[in-house]
């Protein structure tokens, strides 16, 4: 039987003790965890960053996202329009089915 993954996502700063603790209980009962800031997501130095969370999102069997006040930063290409890694997170999940 394979260990069931499951990928957190939110934005960070403001959520980091609510994201460990919600990871701790995925823990607990067995589930593989996926945290961005722990090394579970691989970076390909070549492709943006959403790209490497969308791949590990794909890779997981449940995504679960945790909402709060902010919206996430832009991305280093700056612009007037653009989507959080966040929404990027949930797009990959939810196209994935």
């Amino acid at each position: 039987m394979t260990t069931p993954r499951v990928f957190i996502s939110s934005t960070y700063l403001d959520l980091a003790d609510v994201r460990d603790e919600v990871a701790q209980y995925f823990r607990d009962n067995g589930w593989e965890v996926v945290q961005f800031e722990r090394g579970g997501v691989y970076y390909r130095p070549y492709e943006p960053i959403g790209r490497s969370c969308e791949s590990e999102v794909r890779n997981s069997d449940l995504l679960v996202m945790i909402v709060g006040g902010r919206y996430g930063s832009p991305p280093a290409s700056g612009g007037s329009s653009y989507h959080s890694l966040t929404r990027t997170e949930y797009a990959a999940a939810r196209d994935a089915g």
